[in-house]
């Protein structure tokens, strides 16, 4: 993605706005510092590519495109903008894309 995409811009401030309000979106970053802070060891952390779209070429991976694509849709927007809204008291014309 491009640094002045519309859609990361989104992405960002959609992070930021649940780090405010202390519902973190992007526990997953997290997740091996987490085990090893109750004392899990030997943790191996395995980092995947997931396709955002149905452009692959490959099957498999055009198919998890077109998923991830129809769960992109489904995701209502008001609960994103609900989010930012709160963290920054916001009247919703920065984030109205």
């Amino acid at each position: 993605m491009k640094d002045d995409s519309a859609m990361l811009q989104w992405i960002l401030l959609l992070l930021e706005a649940s780090k405010k309000v202390g519902r973190d979106l992007n526990v997953s970053a997290t997740y091996k510092e987490q085990l090893e802070r109750v004392g899990y060891t030997d943790i191996v952390e395995k980092i995947y590519v997931w396709p955002m779209n149905k452009w692959p070429k490959n099957p498999k991976f055009k198919e998890l495109g077109m998923c991830m694509t129809d769960k992109k849709r489904r995701i209502k927007p008001n609960r994103c903008i609900g989010r930012v809204w709160r963290a920054d008291a916001n009247d919703g014309r920065d984030v109205d894309v």
